[in-house]
C-alpha cells in the first residue's frame, strides 16, 4: 500500500488574503503601498500618469481608506484578473475610485466563489484538529524544548537556522523581549536588509527572479514579502541570546 503523505496545497487566492492587509500598516508605509500599487496599475492599464492627475489622487485615497480589508497583493491580482477578462467586469483605459470599487466587488465575488472549497476544507480540518488538540500541558513542554533547540542552535553556530517566530511570540509572552517602539523599528530595517540580500541572492542564477528582482526589492522596502517580521524576530532572538551567553545563562533558567 502507497502510504506517501499528501501535502495539501491552499489556493493562490486564499495564500494572496492571509498576507498583512492593508489596514496593518501604519499610515506612511500604507499611503507609499497604495501609490506603488497605483503606478503599477496605471502601467497595466496602458493610462498616461499626467491624465488626470486628481482622479489618481483620489485612487491613492481610495485605496488607503476603502480597501483596507485587503493585502496588496490581493488588489494587483483583482486587475490581474479584470484584465484579462477572468472576472465579469468591463474594463477602460482609466483608472479611477470607482473603477478600483467595481473591480475589488467583482473580486470578493469571483474569491467566495472560488475559495468555497478551500473554506470548507478549512472549517472541517479545523473540527478535526479540535478532536486531537494538544493539552496547555504539552504545548507548554514542546514551546520548551523549541527554545532550548535554537538556543543551543545559537550557541554553537552563532545564528539561529530554523523558523522561529512561533517561539518569540512565546517568550515575548513571558515578557522577556524589549517592547520599546524604537529597539523593534530597528530590527524591522535590519530585517529589511537581510531579506534584500536573500532576495539578490535567491535572483542570482534565475532569469525570471531577476527579472522581478526591482519590484520584489521595492515590496521590501514597503514591508511587502521577503518573511520581514519572521526575520525581525529571528534577529531580536539573537540579541537575546547573545545577552544570555555573555551573562553565562540559558534560555531554560528564563522561562
Amino acid at each position: 500500500m502507497d502510504n506517501k503523505l499528501i501535502i495539501y496545497k491552499p489556493p493562490l487566492l486564499a495564500v494572496l488574503e492571509q498576507g498583512l492587509k492593508i489596514r496593518d500598516y501604519d499610515k506612511e508605509t500604507r499611503l507609499g503601498l497604495a501609490v506603488t500599487l497605483v503606478e503599477n496599475l496605471l502601467s497595466d492599464l496602458g493610462v498616461s500618469k499626467n491624465a488626470d492627475t486628481t482622479h489618481h489622487l483620489r485612487a491613492i485615497k481610495y485605496i488607503t481608506e476603502s480597501c483596507v480589508n485587503y493585502t496588496p497583493k490581493e488588489i494587483e491580482k483583482a486587475f490581474q484578473l479584470a484584465i484579462s477578462g477572468e472576472i465579469n467586469i468591463d474594463m477602460f483605459q482609466q483608472l479611477n475610485a470607482v473603477v478600483i470599487g467595481k473591480v475589488m466587488m467583482a473580486y470578493e465575488t469571483y474569491k467566495g466563489e472560488k475559495l468555497t472549497k478551500h473554506r470548507k476544507k478549512m472549517a472541517d480540518d479545523k473540527i478535526k484538529a479540535d478532536e486531537y488538540s494538544l493539552t496547555p500541558e504539552e504545548i507548554e513542554e514542546i514551546m520548551i524544548e523549541g527554545c532550548d533547540r535554537i538556543f543551543k542552535d545559537y550557541e554553537q553556530n552563532g545564528m539561529i537556522s530554523e523558523q522561529c517566530a512561533h517561539l518569540y511570540d512565546y517568550i515575548f509572552k513571558k515578557d522577556l523581549l524589549p517592547r520599546d517602539k524604537e529597539y523593534k523599528d530597528d530590527k524591522m530595517k535590519r530585517a529589511k536588509l537581510v531579506a534584500k540580500s536573500e532576495a539578490m541572492t535567491r535572483a542570482g542564477g534565475d532569469y525570471e527572479l531577476r527579472r522581478k528582482l526591482k519590484n520584489t526589492l521595492i515590496d521590501i522596502q514597503n514591508g511587502i514579502g521577503g518573511n520581514i517580521v519572521s526575520i525581525a524576530k529571528r534577529l531580536v532572538l539573537e540579541d537575546y541570546f547573545s545577552k544570555l551567553i555573555k551573562e553565562d545563562k540559558s534560555i531554560l533558567n528564563m522561562i
